[in-house]
């Protein structure tokens, strides 16, 4: 196959994992693994939600899940940005509330 896998982290089979190119490659290469997109992608995508005027401010709210500590926080921190979201992008809070599963 065509498709490539570069996996940034594989420490064990619930790591999350980066690939350039998306499909059956990631449950074939790494059984059990979840997709992540990687910080950029993800971050334009949600930017394109929300108006220009507020895009500083949500991308400030967004790091700041990425900035914590431990694993405890993190998920804090996310629940905290997606209940912030709702309230004033709910389109924009669908992208991170589709990430709360964990395995």
């Amino acid at each position: 196959s065509s498709e490539s896998v570069r996996a940034d982290r594989a420490v064990d089979q619930s790591s999350f994992v980066a690939v350039s190119h998306v499909g059956g490659a990631i449950a074939a290469t790494l059984p059990g693994a979840s997709w992540q997109r990687c910080r950029t992608h993800f971050m334009r995508n949600l930017l394109t939600r929300v108006p220009k005027s507020a895009q500083g401010m949500v991308a400030t709210l967004v790091r700041g899940i990425f900035a914590q500590p431990d694993e405890r926080t993190t998920w804090a921190a996310h629940s905290s940005v997606v209940q912030q979201l709702e309230k004033r992008f709910p389109e924009a809070a669908e992208l991170p509330r589709g990430r709360t599963a964990r395995g």
